[in-house]
């Protein structure tokens, strides 16, 4: 059985929806918060003393599933202590917030909040990073021209922040498939890394394959990886690595690889 969120008054589902049906129900609830989302489609838990809370890492994970993104097992279980959402104020007079909670946020390092303080509450908002454009300052980051035309080549790329809203995970989630080679990231200053559009399907899915050619190009530097993918290849008919992924060659793309490596090797 289902039950109604007083609140939204939604029909929450008593079984949180998975595969085909999360993604429709993600779709459906769009404009609403990523936690609002994650209740109406039914990841949520209940802690020993009643209390009802959303299970968005659960719901971040079920959505990377439902897309095809294959997770690593051993980053799942090291996401730090439950969260118990109470704070205590030190001696010095310091209050702290425990990693669990900004882990379940998908906070890094570097991340900026604005504080403002009510009569018995404090409260803290996120400010955004805007949205990446082809500005000057990303220009200056790359050293030289031919960088700059690679990193700019397959149009605008992408800020972790924009990132995880395509997936519709969490910027922790997106790290992790970063460094598990699941996603290409490229390091730009004053932006830690930045994501080729590429990557990516109309959906928001990540390219079918994409991870596994990823893989097998890891003997060499992120520029390199990026000037193989969007070069046009006589093993592929003229076509990029990158343009055979989009018509289900992989094994194509990967023969393309093996024979890149020998070549530079060479």
């Amino acid at each position: 059985m289902s039950k109604v969120d007083s609140v939204t008054e939604h029909i929450v589902p008593s079984t949180p929806l998975a595969g085909k049906a999360l993604l429709q129900k993600v779709r459906e609830l769009q404009p609403l918060a990523k936690r609002e989302t994650a209740t109406q489609c039914g990841y949520v838990k209940t802690t020993k003393a009643g209390v009802t809370r959303t299970d968005l890492s659960g719901f971040y994970d079920a959505v990377l599933t439902a897309k095809g993104v294959k997770l690593d097992e051993s980053s799942r279980d090291n996401r730090g202590k439950t969260a118990t959402y109470k704070a205590t104020v030190h001696k010095d007079g310091q209050l702290s917030i425990g990693a669990a909670y900004t882990k379940q946020m998908g906070l890094k390092e570097g991340d900026v909040f604005e504080i403002s303080l009510g009569y018995k509450h404090i409260h803290l908002r996120q400010i955004e990073r805007d949205e990446i454009d082809k500005s000057p300052k990303i220009l200056e980051s790359a050293n030289n021209d031919i960088k700059k035309r690679l990193l700019l080549a397959s149009g605008k790329p992408l800020t972790i922040s924009a990132v995880a809203s395509k997936l519709f995970t969490s910027e922790e989630q997106v790290e992790i498939l970063r460094k598990n080679r699941a996603l290409m990231g490229i390091p730009v200053e004053g932006y830690n890394y930045l994501y080729p559009a590429f990557e990516f399907q109309e959906d928001g899915s990540i390219l079918p394959g994409f991870d596994k050619l990823l893989q097998s190009l890891d003997r060499f530097d992120v520029w390199m990886q990026l000037q193989f993918l969007q070069t046009g290849d006589l093993r592929l008919d003229g076509k990029t690595p990158i343009d055979a992924l989009k018509q289900g060659k992989l094994k194509q793309a990967l023969f393309a690889a093996e024979n890149y490596a020998e070549m530079c090797a060479t």
